[in-house]
């Protein structure tokens, strides 16, 4: 199934895979929120060459991945209008199978970027990280 989704859908897939990676090693208990997942996927589509599409719009498609079960997108007690996504376990399992090597390769050869971006955007006073 997640073959046969849009490559936008699966690098925003991917690039909540990512922030949540990063964003426990700060704080384990929260994931990343849907601002942090969406700079995360504008990074990817730069590293990769490809236009990102607009945050209204992937901002839909983070409600339609929900509704198919393949993230969770869900309110928190205390943090007003902000979703908190995560990817499903069962698509977790997968994720490294989403691309082919080389979009891997770039991925892997650009981490610190990433999660460079990530940590600033927490520093910004994303739900108390300590910096």
């Amino acid at each position: 199934m997640l073959q046969k989704i849009t490559l936008h859908d699966r690098m925003l897939i991917f690039a909540s895979h990512l922030a949540n990676k990063i964003v426990a090693q700060t704080n384990p208990k929260i994931p990343a929120h849907t601002g942090i997942v969406l700079e995360t996927y504008r990074k990817i589509c730069y590293l990769t060459g490809a236009e990102p599409n607009g945050d209204t719009y992937m901002s839909s498609r983070l409600k339609a991945l929900d509704a198919q079960q393949i993230i969770q997108a869900n309110f928190r007690k205390g943090h007003g209008n902000t979703k908190f996504i995560e990817v499903a376990n069962d698509v977790e399992l997968i994720i490294d199978n989403l691309f082919p090597q080389d979009f891997n390769n770039i991925i892997a050869k650009n981490y610190c970027d990433i999660e460079s971006i990530i940590v600033n955007k927490l520093k910004k006073g994303s739900y108390g990280a300590t910096c």
